[in-house]
């Protein structure tokens, strides 16, 4: 059966299925949760297919047709219940902070199901190019922008070939009764490939002079290497309590095993004035369930400030442990917010500087209530003494929640034989955190956790590769099940490496989890298993993050890459500049274009016309359109608008090789009037 040259047809779907789809993958893979990518491309695949075989409703109301608003239901839909949504998508979904994210791409998935006329199946280009900005916001998958240009590409095919139907419907409305006819004469780019070009072009620049400060102020809005706000499970407490347990933004819950947050780099955040190397603690995780950690809520007091001074001694309780060493520190941003709150050792004193008074945890953690602290922190801090921690033994707040641990039986065998012979707490700790930093390997790209594998059997028995908060994780487990009461903590990691003149440059590279072990005699210590861990070279603790190379960064398929995107742009520049000299530079295109008599008389009707009045048509004006304006322009002409307007569309549109000498007489008529009322 013969298909209707005005309907949609397998090529519009297949193209907008590959635009789609390059749009969702790239979603998927920014989020660094490329599952729900998969999900989401399945979805679609589906809905194209439905759409494909589906109604084909050509009736409206009011010129809004049946689709166009299931389609407008649709996407409001998914995007006001993304979040009821993200649950159904692998590896908990998309962080609660690009909720909307998840949002688009279900509208996405969903308005393919009634793409049933050009314009719905258009409309999907929407959220696409709404996705692909914060997909370079996000900066974290460097596929994107072959994936965009791939999208531009189907775009503008769909485009293209949605206009030619349009026009083509016109034409039919209009009584013309061979429409394969018309297909093969230039009418049919009157209002197209200019338009186009110039959209094309506009995304282009946009994107690459825009995409670089829209990014930075994303991320410095978002924070990129905080942690994702998760909602707690059903059996946990609601989150880390700031006042009477209110939720403490950016810092509920930890993903395990799922890489960098964001795209961490050397980038200095914070100069740090100490005496030595402290790590700056800024959360503590408690609870390990289903591959994530989880906050939970503690009791929390405000401290007093006396002239900008909160002074925490007394206060929590370890800061009264004997044998400890003072030590002064100051903290200086070195962005427009000092990311935090993140203190070294146990906070003694702290001067904010703004005389905003500082919350303290039962568990010795500080909160604000806000996300930023300001440009400057002073204070003093406690180091204990490690040569005699005493035992390690459970601290007052500690519930039995926090004592579940889901590790093999080979795992328990592993811990067996390694704490063999160990005569003190202290020992044993240190030798677990040895043996995991002798098995795993640092690599900022290790594969991500799957859902519902164990991550101690991952990092041990299997991948033997992970992220920081997969040594922290392990270590902290096998602790556990030792009986060595331990928790993650999460800040910043400050080595002799990031040492200047009297200060510590701290970088967005530098952020790190590890593991904290409780001591009678000298509360949490820290024990980092990815100290003297094994490293992946170039993508080690503290080393800027960086993609591994993909298959389209090798060298040939980079060149081959560049050849084609510079051969397309080239030929869209030499089509436009076509167009231009052949429709707006006749005298020019006379010598570079060969023209049929047909041709020449339009291009030297319309110049004559154009020239007379100095009122070139525009590309996207219809040939009434322009005979209109002329007409309101130069009212004490006598031309006949309706019939300049047919005298131009029977030169531009007659079939090649014929010559209507009448419409050739109505233009030199018409361009006599209108240079005689001009002068």
């Amino acid at each position: 059966m013969k298909r209707d040259p005005l309907s949609l047809g397998a090529t519009d779907y297949l193209l907008s299925l590959i635009s789609a789809i390059s749009v969702l993958l790239s979603a998927g893979y920014s989020v660094r949760n490329i599952e729900a990518g998969f999900v989401f491309t399945g979805l679609t695949i589906l809905g194209h297919l439905v759409s494909a075989f589906g109604p084909r409703i050509e009736r409206t109301w009011h010129r809004v047709s049946p689709d166009t608003i299931i389609f407008a239901m649709v996407a409001a839909g998914s995007i006001a219940f993304a979040g009821h949504l993200n649950q159904f998508l692998p590896n908990m979904g998309f962080p609660l902070q690009l909720m909307y994210t998840a949002g688009l791409c279900w509208a996405i998935a969903f308005g393919s199901f009634f793409a049933w006329r050009d314009s719905t199946l258009l409309f999907l280009g929407v959220p696409s190019i709404a996705l692909y900005g914060l997909v370079g916001a996000f900066d974290t998958f460097p596929g994107a922008p072959f994936m965009f240009f791939l999208f531009l590409v189907t775009t503008g095919m769909i485009f293209a070939r949605s206009h030619l139907r349009h026009m083509l419907r016109l034409a039919s409305s209009a009584g013309e009764p061979n429409l394969e006819r018309l297909r093969r004469y230039e009418w049919k780019s009157l209002a197209g490939p200019e338009w186009a070009m110039v959209s094309a072009v506009g995304i282009v620049v946009f994107s690459a002079l825009g995409a670089p400060f829209i990014r930075n102020t994303v991320q410095g809005v978002s924070a990129p290497l905080r942690i994702p706000i998760r909602a707690t499970p059903p059996t946990a407490a609601s989150s880390s309590g700031i006042g009477s347990g209110t939720p403490n933004p950016n810092r509920d819950s930890l993903r395990v095993g799922s890489g960098p947050y964001g795209r961490p780099s050397h980038k200095i955040v914070v100069y740090a004035r100490m005496d030595s190397p402290h790590y700056l603690r800024g959360e503590a995780f408690y609870r390990f369930v289903g591959n994530r950690w989880w906050a939970v809520t503690m009791n929390s007091a405000p401290i007093p400030a006396s002239d900008g001074v909160s002074d925490l001694r007394g206060r929590n309780p370890e800061t009264l442990l004997p044998n400890l060493r003072p030590f002064p520190y100051e903290l200086s941003s070195a962005t427009n917010h000092l990311p935090g709150p993140y203190f070294p050792g146990i906070p003694a004193q702290i001067q904010l500087g703004n005389s905003r008074r500082v919350n303290l945890r039962e568990d010795g953690i500080m909160t604000t209530g806000l996300d930023s602290l300001g440009a400057l922190i002073r204070g003093i801090s406690f180091e204990p003494d490690l040569s005699n921690p005493g035992r390690a033994i459970k601290p007052p707040y500690w519930r039995d929640s926090f004592d579940e641990v889901s590790i093999s039986f080979r795992a328990k065998e592993l811990v067996q034989r390694t704490l063999r012979g160990a005569s003190t707490d202290y020992e044993r700790a240190e030798r677990l955190r040895s043996l995991v930093a002798k098995t795993i390997t640092y690599n900022l790209q290790a594969a991500m956790v799957p859902d519902g594998a164990n991550v101690v059997d991952s990092a041990l028995f299997e991948s033997r590769q992970g992220y920081c908060d997969v040594f922290a994780t392990t270590l902290a487990m096998l602790a556990r099940h030792a009986g060595l009461p331990s928790r993650v903590a999460s800040g910043y990691l400050v080595s002799d490496e990031s040492r200047g003149r009297g200060f510590y440059r701290i970088r967005e590279s530098d952020y790190h989890i590890w593991t904290e072990i409780y001591f009678e005699k000298a509360g949490w210590v820290t024990f980092d298993a990815t100290d003297g861990a094994n490293e992946v070279e170039g993508y080690g603790r503290g080393d800027e993050w960086s993609p591994p190379p993909t298959w389209w960064q090798s060298s040939w398929n980079s060149t081959a890459a560049n050849i084609i995107i510079g051969a397309s742009v080239i030929c869209m520049a030499g089509v436009f500049l076509w167009d231009i000299v052949r429709r707006r530079a006749p005298r020019l295109g006379k010598v570079l274009i060969v023209r049929d008599e047909r041709q020449a008389a339009a291009a030297s009707a319309l110049d004559a016309l154009e020239r007379a009045t100095r009122t070139p048509r525009r590309f996207e004006e219809t040939s009434s359109e322009y005979a209109s304006r002329l007409h309101r322009m130069f009212p004490q002409a006598q031309i006949d608008q309706e019939g300049l307007a047919r005298a131009i569309d029977r030169l531009l549109f007659a079939p090649a090789g014929t010559l209507d000498s009448a419409a050739t007489k109505t233009l030199a008529k018409a361009t006599a009037s209108l240079r005689k009322v001009k002068n």
